[in-house]
């Protein structure tokens, strides 16, 4: 199977679309692309596999532990970007 079709980034689109065809509202659609992007960021900033064949379980949980951390230290976690204006 060709690796690009399981690349984060092309499924997170076909996911968008997917939601936009089901009729989820905007704001929905929205906040998933956020936190999946948020995902697919903080898996290339850190070395990490963006292919969904090579993630496993550890790499969801570094990713959880991240956003734990964030929100310990009073960083933003993306949900001021939901406010849309």
């Amino acid at each position: 199977m060709d690796s690009s079709f399981l690349n984060l980034q092309n499924l997170i689109q076909g996911f968008k679309i997917s939601c936009q065809t089901e009729g989820k509202s905007p704001r929905t659609v929205r906040w998933y692309n956020i936190c999946l992007e948020k995902f697919r960021i903080f898996l290339e900033q850190n070395g990490l596999p963006v292919c969904v064949d090579r993630l496993d379980k550890a790499h969801v949980r570094q990713f959880i532990l991240h956003l734990q951390q964030e929100a310990r230290n009073g960083e933003k976690t993306g949900q001021d970007e939901t406010a849309f204006a």
